[in-house]
């Protein structure tokens, strides 16, 4: 209103002079109104009257009234006033109804006349989106609308493709939030089961789970799935020339334990859920670097108590579980993929998830060999480790890729591994462990004690601790034999004796931590007796931290 000026004025005296209809148009009511609105006292009438009477009040000494003041939208133009701002024009100039300046809003797409809103978050994507930004303020008919989502349909926007036609697009909110949206064409009916999926209460919004935000079907022809944008797969993450093996293999527990969080949401859900097409293709990275699954076309909600799906092969060549291949008897010469029944089960998902693992720590190689081949050796179950020597890594993923269904771990378990855990946690399955009473008691008919004490690599154990931190140690104590569960045994001593006076200097400057003492000395302790204790329930259920 301060741009109302004397002169303003001078004009409306003239124009009531000539007998003539005066409009005082007030447009930009929704910047009043967004911020006003975030008051807990807010309310619209009482904003609209105050915006009115302050427009009386500049006019005060002429002859206008209320019913001349039209408080404008600039957003959607049928708000507030607009509708009688039309008709009163067209009243007092019955005859020039095409020359009224309103009636071509009133056919605009409301979103043609909005401020482009842009919250940059991605890195990768940012060119496409600044320049799909560009285009929505120089050309905004080229945009098109699925519910308050925008996205040009241009080759130059797409950022992945999928099987059948399927295409990934970026686009913006209307309050410019990035978000990614997958043009279906002929899965529409893939694309209303990820819906479904996604949107279901336990898998909703959780953080490993990629966020569905909109989706929009046109009968079986055509269906737009919107989530969140991320910036890549796992596949480009893994292959990126400027991603070393040896930063991979660093970052190797974090990535694999997120993504087994995404596979615990599902597999936990009531009911359960099977992903059925796990690949490092369908794994996402966000722009924090978190992984996140996608791609739930056919994904399976389970029945209720069922712990089982049966149906047509489903799923990417390469990337299947034993189970869920079609078995020898079956003639796929003239049998379809469709007619052909395999099973599905949780543990399916398990045994892709190592692959996965093997995948990322190997960058980009597959434990099942070459592509020409990996069908039938996952088929017959000959797996191949060779690029792997991490023997705690080994281990997990040997696990998780057993022929046998039931051999497997569920996803709990996998996330209780070793490999997994930190090593403060790893210390206390050692400290936990020692303090049983086969281990205390040298019980030589556990066992467990039995199979500990057939590990060769600490049969010679004392010979790895010094004189120093031995003597410190054995005071007052029973003498240690060189037995692997006498070591357990002393681990447990150290941690609960450590403090019990102040160690010699000579000792303080050769242990500086107990945990870190040992991991140094016996980094793989932990993964061998977490491999014993896993083939011993009774162990399994007593032992903290397993």
């Amino acid at each position: 209103m301060k741009r109302f000026t004397e002169n303003d004025r001078l004009l409306v005296e003239k124009v009531e002079s000539l007998n003539k209809s005066f409009f005082f148009i007030r447009t930009h009511i929704d910047a009043d109104y967004l911020s006003q609105k975030r008051k807990k006292s807010f309310d619209e009438q009482t904003m609209l009257q105050t915006i009115r009477e302050d427009c009386l009040e500049k006019l005060k000494g002429t002859e206008t009234g209320h019913d001349a003041v039209f408080l404008i939208s600039n957003l959607y133009p049928a708000k507030w006033d607009f509708a009688r701002l039309t008709q009163a024009i067209l009243d007092v100039l019955p005859y020039r109804q095409r020359e009224c300046p309103t009636l071509p809003l009133l056919k605009r797409k409301p979103q043609l006349l909005r401020e482009v809103r842009w919250a940059e978050r991605s890195k990768k994507h940012r060119s496409k989106l600044s320049e799909f930004v560009e285009g929505l303020e120089t050309n905004p008919s080229k945009a098109t609308r699925i519910g308050v989502y925008l996205v040009c349909f241009d080759d130059k926007f797409s950022i992945g493709q999928g099987s059948d036609g399927t295409k990934i697009y970026v686009g913006l909110s209307d309050d410019g939030y990035e978000v990614a949206i997958k043009s279906i064409e002929k899965c529409v009916q893939m694309g209303g089961n990820e819906k479904n999926i996604l949107n279901f209460p336990k898998v909703r919004n959780k953080k490993h789970i990629v966020k569905y935000r909109f989706y929009q079907s046109f009968g079986s022809t055509k269906a737009y799935l919107v989530m969140d944008l991320h910036e890549e797969s796992l596949r480009d993450y893994v292959l990126n020339k400027e991603r070393s093996l040896e930063q991979l293999r660093k970052e190797g527990p974090r990535i694999i334990r997120q993504i087994l969080y995404g596979v615990r949401t599902l597999h936990c859900s009531n009911p359960e859920m099977h992903h059925r097409d796990l690949k490092p293709s369908n794994i996402l990275v966000n722009v924090e670097g978190e992984m996140v699954l996608a791609d739930f076309g056919i994904s399976r909600l389970l029945p209720k108590d069922a712990t089982t799906y049966q149906s047509g092969v489903s799923g990417t060549e390469g990337w299947m579980a034993a189970e869920s291949l079609p078995n020898e008897d079956d003639d796929e010469d003239y049998l379809s993929h469709e007619v052909i029944q395999v099973r599905y089960k949780k543990q399916s998902d398990i045994q892709v998830v190592g692959m996965l693992c093997y995948y990322v720590l190997t960058k980009g190689k597959h434990p099942y060999g070459k592509r020409v081949h990996r069908t039938s050796n996952i088929s017959q179950g000959h797996i191949d480790l060779e690029d792997l020597s991490d023997p705690c890594a080994r281990d997990l993923i040997t696990w998780m890729l057993q022929h046998d269904p039931a051999e497997r771990p569920d996803v709990h378990q996998c996330l209780k591994h070793p490999y997994l855990r930190t090593a403060e946690e790893n210390f206390n399955l050692l400290v936990s462990a020692g303090n049983e009473k086969e281990i205390k008691t040298r019980d030589a008919t556990s066992i467990v004690v039995q199979e500990l004490n057939k590990l060769p690599v600490f049969t010679n154990w004392l010979s790895m601790i010094e004189v120093c931190v031995m003597n410190y140690m054995t005071a007052h104590r029973y003498p240690y034999t060189n037995e692997p569960a006498d070591l357990l045994r002393f681990i447990r001593n150290t941690a609960a004796h450590w403090h019990d006076k102040t160690p010699p200097a000579n000792v303080q400057n050769t242990v500086v931590a107990p945990q870190e003492y040992f991991e140094r000395k016996f980094p793989t302790l932990p993964v061998e007796l977490h491999r014993i204790i896993r083939q011993h329930f009774d162990w399994e259920t007593r032992v903290k931290y397993f």
